[in-house]
């Protein structure tokens, strides 16, 4: 197994967030703090620790918008980064790619400058040839089995199952904050995460653990702009079972004052 990032950096700053008349730009600092906007340094994603289902059907996770594609699920699981609970997208891609989404809209400051936090683990990978593509139902059913077993026992438990190797398996996820003008996506930050399994290696991977990741973004929010949206894509290529957790998501601003007045 390979495991890649794109080209774009991760980075965590560290900022002074409290603000002072010095830190407005001087044509405003008479009227400091009332004109010069602090950024704030509360959370700004809601049930970023996937603690709290959805009460509309179709939505597992409280504010949390999803898109599902055949074969997919989003589920609340037992398996945290932090807290109790983490989401989970199941999907099985039998010779075909497939892809699910989660988003939410955010309310930001004008003139801000943004980071985005978030842990991934890439729980299941598992190839199944000759088989037809797993139900949602199975893929919850499997996934419940494992939740309560070592490694060694979830290895074990599918070995029964694997009847040959593919030629190649993907798995992305990607992480993007953006802004929209019209029908036009405008890129504040945007990373991806990605793995790969190829006919050198296992047809299987069975918990691969947490990874944390922050990204900032390169630009501030512009001046007109007061939303922006959060939005994570899960991408499966020619995988039968596939189990992948995002937990700990925030968005917080790392600069202490607007550049917008």
């Amino acid at each position: 197994m390979s495991l890649y990032y794109s080209s774009d950096s991760e980075s965590s700053h560290k900022t002074n967030h409290s603000l002072k008349k010095k830190d407005c730009p001087a044509s405003t600092r008479g009227n400091c703090p009332s004109i010069c906007k602090s950024c704030g340094t509360r959370e700004l994603i809601r049930n970023g620790g996937f603690e709290t289902p959805g009460t509309n059907i179709g939505q597992a996770f409280a504010y949390w918008n999803q898109s599902e594609a055949p074969n997919t699920a989003f589920s609340i699981v037992p398996i945290p980064h932090e807290g109790v609970s983490a989401a989970a997208i199941l999907a099985s891609a039998f010779e075909t790619t497939t892809s699910a989404s989660l988003s939410q809209n955010v309310i930001v400051t004008p003139g801000c400058l943004y980071q985005l936090s978030f842990a991934e683990d890439l729980f299941l990978l598992l190839i199944i040839i000759g088989q037809s593509p797993l139900s949602k139902y199975k893929i919850l059913n499997e996934l419940n089995k494992l939740k309560d077993v070592d490694t060694a026992a979830k290895l074990n438990s599918f070995k029964n199952l694997i009847t040959q190797q593919n030629d190649e398996i993907n798995a992305t996820l990607s992480a993007r904050v953006y802004y929209s003008k019209g029908n036009t996506k405008f890129d504040l930050i945007n990373t991806e995460i990605g793995y790969t399994l190829n006919e050198f290696t296992a047809p299987f991977f069975v918990d691969n653990g947490y990874h944390f990741h922050q990204k900032a973004a390169d630009i501030t929010v512009p001046c007109d702009v007061s939303s922006v949206t959060v939005e994570f894509r899960f991408t499966f290529r020619n995988v039968s079972l596939v189990s992948w957790l995002l937990d700990s998501v925030s968005l917080r601003a790392i600069s202490s004052t607007s550049v917008c007045h």
